[in-house]
């Protein structure tokens, strides 16, 4: 039986146990967590309280949706503790007292999770584990977030029998292949508003099984993608009343145990630890910038990637990259030569469509775009500058007229000059390095009217015609070129790490793409500038490091 027909029949009978483990330390914690930033909120001070907060929701986080312990180096809670302790002093001057109160709670109860060696989820995940056939069965670990991925990755290699053990996150699963048996740490809505609700409707285990805190809310509320119809006495088909109530709802096996606090105290559901899209780009902003003065701004979205990278994509309609299909059907089918890029194993997609699991290919060696760099090699260095220059005129033309005039003004004569969707977004997006002219006629001779290149407009369109064919003949190259090496690469490799870096020999010096998981998109809509979207840099923003 392969993996598509393994996941059919795990959908048909899902067969999914539930471990509900009470336990008062980290649930001390996640109240003293909820009292601060209710208070905050209350008093309105969120925005300075908010931040502040972030270490311990992450450890808080990270606790209760993987395996690893309190003590775990790899978590360095002791040094979090420090940092807090520097928080207190620092809130004394600049909060409430009874802020002040609150957040002293927290840093006590983060000290004495450090010095656990084990805990009731841990106990109670490596009790399963040791019953488990490890020569005979697939296991892996399932968390719901790249950052608990790496710390419980080390911590299995001290654990007996940790080597036979994977540790993914969803996005990994929708491309991985199939297992006996997959251990999903945390609650069930933290993967499904993460797309991750695959993992229960199409399981990629023939067992799951699901450990969690029972302050967390572990109530599996999802359809079943398959309803089983049981014919009636009368062979009609349908089902009773009784048997279609109990197919509303995909059904768990739910096992208690451990210390619980009591039902009023139970703790509200907490979502994945927020990501301050804000402060990550301001940090990478810092000193003087060449690039400052005029640059244009583009919607954008950060987007975390395997391995610890992120990089912020172009959000705009047009706004394409390369993706890879790695499915191994996928690859074998397709030839280096095929057009039809709905149907290839590399192709250029909408910004807009990628979604968490798909693998997008951005470039990582060389410098920059690499469809320009390849575009202007095939017209030859001399056509290239002339037709850059040419596209840059009329852009630079549009840019001085903003900043002379302001954007409504610029949209108003623009449409005085016949121009057909001059809004301030059209404008902006035309502006853009990377948009080659407006897809109306009549707005790219509106543009050149109001940039007063009119009299040279047959050569300007072209300009925009022929930088047109040659990008999509670039995108063509790069494809092909891409093709054959990801027909050449170890796909389990990809698979499993989520990464991986392909050279392109003959494209353009040190040119390489890298194929990078996503594991989540920020819904955040940003404005970045241009020499920051689409530039890969490394997430180091673990909050309690």
């Amino acid at each position: 039986m392969d993996a598509v027909d393994q996941i059919y029949a795990a959908a048909a009978a899902p067969k999914i146990k539930v471990h509900s483990i009470g336990d008062n330390t980290l649930f001390r914690l996640s109240r003293a967590i909820r009292d601060v930033d209710r208070t905050a909120h209350e008093e309105g001070v969120s925005e300075l309280i908010g931040p502040r907060l972030s270490i311990a929701k992450a450890i808080r986080f990270v606790l209760s949706a993987s395996p690893l312990p309190g003590a775990s180096p790899h978590l360095r809670l002791a040094a979090a503790a420090k940092k807090l302790a520097f928080t207190e002093n620092e809130l004394r001057f600049r909060s409430s007292e009874r802020i002040v109160h609150l957040f002293s709670q927290i840093r006590p109860e983060i000290e004495a999770l450090s010095r656990q060696t084990t805990s009731a989820l841990n106990e109670k995940f490596l009790g399963v584990w040791r019953t488990r056939n490890v020569s005979k069965d697939r296991f892996a670990i399932v968390v719901p977030d790249a950052k608990a991925k790496v710390p419980t990755d080390s911590w299995l290699q001290e654990i007996e029998g940790g080597t036979h053990l994977k540790v993914l996150t969803p996005a990994a699963l929708r491309t991985g292949g199939f297992y006996d048996e997959l251990f999903l740490f945390g609650a069930p809505r933290w993967y499904i508003r993460n797309a991750g609700d695959f993992l229960f409707t199409t399981p990629r285990s023939s067992r799951l099984s699901i450990f969690g805190y029972r302050w967390t809310d572990l109530n599996l509320k999802i359809e079943p993608l398959f309803h089983r119809r049981v014919a009636a006495a009368n062979g009609s088909g349908d089902r009773s009343p009784d048997e279609a109530a109990s197919q509303q709802a995909i059904k768990a096996h739910v096992e208690e145990s451990g210390t619980d606090p009591t039902v009023a105290d139970s703790e509200p559901p907490f979502e994945l630890p927020v990501v301050d899209v804000q402060a990550i780009m301001r940090s990478r902003r810092t000193g003087s910038s060449p690039f400052d003065a005029y640059e244009e701004e583009i919607e954008a979205r950060l987007i975390l990637l395997a391995g610890g990278d992120a990089v912020l994509l172009p959000y705009t309609d047009d706004a394409k990259s390369f993706s890879a299909d790695v499915d191994e059907r996928a690859v074998n089918a397709s030839d280096e030569d095929d057009e039809d890029e709905d149907s290839a194993t590399v192709r250029r997609v909408l910004n807009k469509q990628i979604e968490v699991g798909d693998f997008i290919l951005l470039r990582t060696g060389g410098g920059g775009d690499l469809l320009p760099v390849v575009a202007d090699s095939l017209m030859g260095e001399k056509l290239a500058a002339h037709r850059r220059a040419d596209q840059k005129r009329w852009k630079d033309a549009l840019r001085a007229y903003e900043r002379r005039f302001g954007m409504d003004e610029l949209c108003r004569q623009l449409a005085a000059a016949g121009g057909l969707r001059a809004n301030s977004t059209n404008v902006r997006n035309w502006m853009r390095e990377r948009n080659l002219r407006p897809a109306a006629d009549a707005d790219f001779s509106a543009i050149l009217s109001v940039a007063e290149l009119a009299g040279d407009a047959p050569r300007y369109f072209l300009t925009a015609d022929q930088l047109n064919s040659v990008h999509h003949s670039a995108g063509n190259e790069i494809r092909r070129k891409l093709i054959a090496e990801v027909k050449k690469a170890d796909l389990d490799v990809l698979r499993l790490s989520g990464k991986m870096t392909f050279h392109l020999e003959g494209v353009a010096a040190g040119a390489s793409m890298t194929a990078y998981r996503i594991e989540r998109i920020l819904p955040d809509i940003v404005m970045a500038r241009a020499h920051e979207v689409n530039d890969v840099f490394e997430q180091k923003d673990t909050p309690w490091q």
